[in-house]
């Protein structure tokens, strides 16, 4: 999250009334909590021209804008995916690659892509992403205009092989 001390923010926040209120602010500290499956992070907002219902001391949710591109190529979160860079490489005539995310040496990279669907087969097209969403993430470069990126459940993406026949949707 890019949301640092003296970060603009724009600032949606849901009232008691359930109506969603504007504003802009300044972040005026952030601070992360981090587990094996998530991050989550405290950031203290100061609004510039706070609504009416807004108090001191009152807690609310809010939902915090911290970048937009207009014209952005987004992917859905649930096509990211990385692979070793050995699992990559083709396996020799006759010999089965083992499953994806196994086996990899120490010095192995990992690459962050998508699947995307090429000659009626699954592809893994590395990408480079920018601003990261709550659905979709900005992919900045590696996609062509026209790729089918294929997606599914995080167990599919996750063990789906380079060059595994799949059909189109």
């Amino acid at each position: 999250m890019r949301c640092r001390g003296g970060s603009t923010t724009g600032t949606s926040l849901r009232s008691a009334r359930r109506r969603f209120l504007r504003s802009t602010g300044v972040a005026a500290s952030e601070s992360a909590v981090s587990s094996q499956e998530a991050k989550d992070f405290k950031v203290v907002i100061a609004l510039d021209d706070p609504p009416e219902v807004v108090r001191p001391g009152v807690s609310c949710t809010a939902k915090v804008t911290t970048a937009t591109r207009k014209n952005a190529v987004t992917v859905p979160l649930q096509a990211l995916t990385t692979r070793q860079a050995s699992d990559l490489v083709a396996a020799p005539t006759g010999v089965s690659n083992a499953p994806a995310g196994t086996g990899a040496s120490a010095h192995d990279e990992s690459i962050q892509g998508v699947f995307v669907m090429r000659s009626g087969k699954a592809t893994f097209q590395k990408v480079r992403t920018g601003i990261s969403g709550t659905l979709d993430v900005e992919v900045v470069d590696g996609l062509q205009e026209g790729d089918e990126i294929i997606t599914g459940a995080y167990q599919v993406i996750r063990t789906l092989r380079n060059g595994t026949q799949v059909n189109g949707g």
